[in-house]
């Protein structure tokens, strides 16, 4: 069927894989998302049943159709990058502007300050000085960007134009004085909900 064609190709070009990549074998993360959320959009959106589905999409039994379709609710509520590539393919599907889906890690990260001449820590900032926190958030990662305070505004302004793609949360804080700055680069993988 052609329309699913299009709906897979769509998702492989949404995700930035290879092309014919979503027949493939592999289990790594980013495929298996791909496949799970493409096909349940095709049997959301599009009504097809798991038996349907499984004559187009042969490289996969309609048993595991239907455990993708049950797993869909939890997947949307605990999963933050299936959540986010469901609602991105589903927008791009529909015509919708939806630019969320990108995540970021450290190299990720790291490389666009990089771009944007921005310091992890400001350097020669003198003790007395009040200093700021910059912790930024995209689902399990978070990086912070220290600043004296004086300077604060103008890295709000570079931060802000940096990662103008990205749906990032951006929590400021004042620092104490005896606070140590230090850089915190991680994925908080302890935060799971049960």
């Amino acid at each position: 069927m052609q329309v699913i064609e299009d709906i897979i190709k769509t998702s492989e070009e949404l995700a930035g894989i290879p092309v014919g990549s979503f027949h493939w074998s592999s289990r790594k993360q980013m495929l298996t998302i791909v496949r799970q959320c493409t096909c349940n959009y095709i049997m959301r959106e599009l009504a097809i049943d798991y038996g349907e589905l499984a004559k187009y999409i042969t490289s996969r039994d309609r048993t595991t159709f239907c455990y993708w379709y049950n797993c869909h609710d939890d997947n949307m509520m605990y999963f933050d990058r299936y959540r986010v590539f469901y609602k991105a393919l589903k927008a791009a599907l529909q015509g919708e502007n939806y630019h969320s889906f990108e995540h970021l890690d450290s190299a990720k990260f790291n490389h666009i300050l990089q771009q944007n001449n921005i310091k992890i820590i400001e350097t020669n900032i003198p003790k007395a000085r009040q200093k700021v926190r910059f912790a930024i958030t995209l689902g399990n990662f978070r990086a912070n960007i220290y600043r004296s305070i004086e300077n604060a505004p103008k890295c709000l302004k570079t931060i802000l134009f940096a990662f103008a793609r990205y749906n990032i949360d951006i929590n400021i804080k004042k620092l104490q004085k005896n606070e140590r700055i230090h850089k915190v680069t991680q994925k908080d993988s302890a935060k799971q909900v049960l």
